[in-house]
């Protein structure tokens, strides 16, 4: 009998110690479908915000040739170069207002509402839209002459900036539409020429790119590219 209890007991033990290999075998398994799952959900995640930011972006711009079409070719504006995605009365230095009527959206909708379908997706998903600003309305075309125009014309009158400065310009006199970027996404990463960042309230700018490594930019002419974070907005300016 005492044999065959130890018989017994080791086949109970034996038995028990398989079953806790087979488990962590199991919870590793798990483990490693788990990650994988996560990195396919996450990637699935961030182009699914590509692409709708990359809409958002047509749309905006849809919207402004449709703005210019019905105020005798001129662009919205004066404008600043952060744009919001929340109604505001009382800003009409902002796309989300001068454009409000192509969305649906009425004058005597309160302030804070969100435009849907101007917001980029990746954006609501990160920061307060009433706090940042997801936009960055390109001030400059710089001119082969290497002058420049200013598009939206400016919201912000400086002592050194002319009359002509100020006003938004015709959508037709607008130089290389397809080279020069009127708007792209609104980061403290954002490069303007040469290394030299944007330079105005880091308040409004989003922290990182909202694309991880990449950023989008909508051209003059419509188009939208996804192009690195570190691409230069005035890219031709300062090139040997």
């Amino acid at each position: 009998m005492f044999y065959s209890s130890s018989l017994s007991d080791w086949g109970k033990r034996t038995k028990w110690a398989f079953s806790i290999i087979e488990l962590l075998a199991a919870i590793a398994v798990i483990a490693i479908l788990a990650s994988i799952l996560i990195a396919v959900s996450s990637h699935v995640r961030m182009s699914a915000h590509k692409s709708q930011g990359n809409q958002a972006m047509r749309q905006i711009m849809a919207n402004v040739f449709l703005y210019a079409n019905d105020n005798g070719g001129t662009l919205p504006g004066p404008l600043n170069v952060g744009q919001r995605v929340v109604t505001q009365r009382g800003l009409s230095s902002q796309l989300v207002k001068l454009l409000g009527p192509y969305y649906g959206v009425d004058n005597d909708v309160p302030d804070g509402v969100v435009v849907d379908e101007m917001a980029p997706s990746a954006f609501l998903a990160q920061y307060d839209p009433t706090q940042q600003a997801p936009y960055y309305a390109v001030p400059k075309i710089f001119l082969p002459s290497g002058s420049y125009m200013r598009p939206w014309g400016s919201a912000t009158s400086k002592s050194f900036y002319v009359p002509r400065e100020l006003v938004p310009k015709s959508l037709l006199s607008l130089p290389d539409a397809v080279n020069a970027p009127a708007i792209t996404d609104y980061d403290s990463e954002l490069v303007l020429e040469s290394g030299k960042g944007v330079g105005v309230d880091l308040r409004q700018r989003i922290t990182e790119p909202l694309y991880g490594d990449s950023r989008l930019i909508v051209y003059w002419d419509g188009h939208v590219e996804l192009v690195p974070a570190d691409t230069k907005i005035y890219p031709t300016l300062f090139e040997d």
